[in-house]
């Protein structure tokens, strides 16, 4: 069962995050907005922090198939949820990053950043490193 994080803005509903449970304290995380930077930053931090701050999920996958920009405020969200998971002794996998995105993030020299992530092509390889 999924379960939505909704943002109401003028109105109209925004699905910016689902959360899926995928096995004990493991869920999928994915993301349903095509960008993620200062403009929506604090809302899915808002949203994401209510899933981190769970002390039973202490493994999350995040897909970002939908994601065609991330900006610094995005990459900061990644990186607080990867401290945060860090003080449970958990870990988090990235998985359908689209090829548009890794090479922006290269040309902005994003590299060193980016090797502290955990990105895999798809959903197995990324739940075998979870399961590590």
């Amino acid at each position: 069962m999924y379960s939505f994080y909704k943002l109401i803005f003028g109105g109209v509903r925004f699905l910016l995050i689902e959360k899926k449970e995928i096995a004990r304290n493991q869920y999928l995380v994915k993301f349903q907005c095509n960008n993620i930077d200062y403009a929506n930053a604090n809302d899915i931090s808002i949203q994401m922090e209510s899933i981190l701050d769970n002390r039973q999920i202490d493994r999350i996958m995040f897909d970002l198939s939908n994601v065609e920009f991330i900006g610094s405020s995005g990459l900061l969200l990644f990186l607080n949820a990867k401290r945060k998971l860090e003080t449970k002794n958990g870990k988090f996998a990235i998985i359908n990053v689209k090829q548009e995105l890794i090479q922006t993030l290269t040309t902005f020299n994003i590299p060193e950043l980016m090797k502290s992530f955990k990105i895999f092509d798809n959903f197995k390889e990324a739940e075998k490193f979870l399961n590590e």
